[in-house]
């Protein structure tokens, strides 16, 4: 067959060969995420059977964010170079292992080793992604897949928040979530590779010629672009206090609420749900959002300013808040005034997750080659997640040296406000109204 129908059907088949590699991509990202924000549900349990300190635990909170700061690029320069479905099959096979090494591990050390191998082998996978992303789509789709992809993030979160606490009673406790979690990743490895495929990119002779400079002497391979681009620096910074105050957030919060108001395990687990269920319908929403009004940057610093004020009306609800001492008192004095906490949740979660899709579309936006996408992308990857890595690390310091820890909750999410800041600064990147 051949002529504009065999045409028409070739693209429809490719088109539906994308589709099914991104849901595969979707799920070793959602899975994956449950492994990562697990962390704030089991740790009253690790914490108990090794007796660690408030600082040992925000590091096990930021082993996640210091694979990406400290991976994330080198990755995206050099593991470019190979093929991104080989790479995500070896990944995926490294986290099942670590995972049971996590399960299995006799002490705190060797846990917060094998958690941060997991998250090693994790963030190698990342810029394979980007790379199939590009192979597959381009255009408007790829600020609606960047918000499908942070979505999956948002409902892997709302696994680990919802089903965690019903689960592990039944499964031997943390380490049988682990031990659980090892499993569901060699399956995710077996169906990657079933369906996992590659395209050719579509590029010119001159994209795809190796170049050591450009005519103006500027450095042209990948990792140049950086260089060229130096706003590039400003976009990836752009996040940065919003991911200390995020990863504080899903670290402590759950703590905070158990300690400070007493709720159970499975209370606090149902109700941080409503943070995740936020962050899905935010992260879903967004990227077509912003392709109908043709903008990214009102999706980024509008957010950057309310998210600190919904962070400190979070910490502040409780029985004797004036938003709640109205209630009735058998209300009040049950768990259940802890519903009015939810709307704020779930907005919350809208905003911080509506902030990511428009960030890491900005490099596509850009018009750069593949593999410089995957650098820029990478970049993003570096500075966000050093915030993410100080801000557990920093709150848990805050807590020992002032005994509180909401304290140093009040102290550290704030911080959120810069992302308003810088935001508004940014160059509009929409390819309709690109300015810079």
């Amino acid at each position: 067959m051949s002529g504009p129908g065999a045409a028409t059907l070739s693209q429809a088949s490719t088109g539906r060969t994308g589709w099914v590699v991104m849901s595969a991509l979707w799920a070793v990202d959602g899975t994956s995420t449950v492994m990562i924000f697990l962390i704030g549900l089991t740790l009253p349990e690790i914490r108990n059977e090794f007796n660690i300190s408030p600082v040992q635990e925000g590091y096990l909170g930021s082993a996640f964010f210091v694979a990406l700061t400290t991976l994330s690029l080198p990755s995206a320069i050099w593991m470019s170079r190979f093929s991104p479905r080989i790479v995500t099959l070896l990944a995926l096979i490294g986290m099942t292992v670590t995972a049971v090494l996590q399960g299995i591990a006799p002490n705190y050390w060797i846990l917060l080793a094998a958690r941060l191998m997991f998250m090693y082998a994790l963030v190698s996978r990342t810029q394979a992604e980007v790379m199939l992303i590009q192979q597959w789509f381009s255009g408007p789709r790829i600020a609606t897949l960047n918000s499908i992809t942070v979505a999956s993030f948002g409902i892997g979160q709302l696994a680990a928040i919802g089903l965690v606490p019903i689960l592990m009673p039944h499964v031997g406790g943390w380490r049988g979530i682990h031990l659980l979690l090892a499993v569901v990743y060699a399956a995710v490895a077996v169906a990657w590779f079933i369906v996992g495929r590659e395209r050719p990119y579509q590029t010119s002779a001159t994209e795809a010629a190796p170049t050591a400079l450009r005519v103006d002497g500027t450095p042209g391979g990948p990792a140049g672009v950086l260089k060229r681009h130096p706003i590039l620096f400003v976009i990836a910074s752009t996040q940065f206090g919003g991911a200390m105050a995020w990863a504080t957030f899903v670290t402590f919060f759950p703590t905070f609420a158990q300690d400070e108001h007493g709720l159970s395990l499975i209370t606090v687990g149902l109700l941080f749900s409503a943070f995740p269920i936020g962050g899905t319908i935010g992260s879903l929403t967004v990227g077509p959002l912003s392709n109908w009004i043709r903008r990214r940057k009102p999706f980024i610093f509008t957010q950057g300013f309310i998210m600190p004020i919904l962070y400190l009306t979070i910490l502040s609800m409780g029985p004797d808040n004036p938003l709640i001492s109205w209630l009735p008192d058998s209300f009040v004095s049950s768990d259940s005034w802890t519903l009015a906490l939810v709307p704020f949740l779930v907005i919350q979660g809208m905003m911080t997750s509506s902030v990511v899709p428009m960030i890491m579309t900005v490099p596509f936006d850009m018009q750069f080659r593949p593999r410089e996408v995957a650098v820029a992308v990478g970049l993003i990857r570096t500075i966000t997640p050093l915030g993410s890595t100080i801000g557990p690390v920093l709150a848990g310091a805050l807590q020992e040296g002032t005994g509180s820890l909401e304290t140093a909750l009040f102290i550290v999410l704030p911080v959120s406000v810069t992302v308003g800041l810088i935001g508004i600064l940014l160059p509009e990147s929409h390819p309709s109204r690109r300015t810079g």
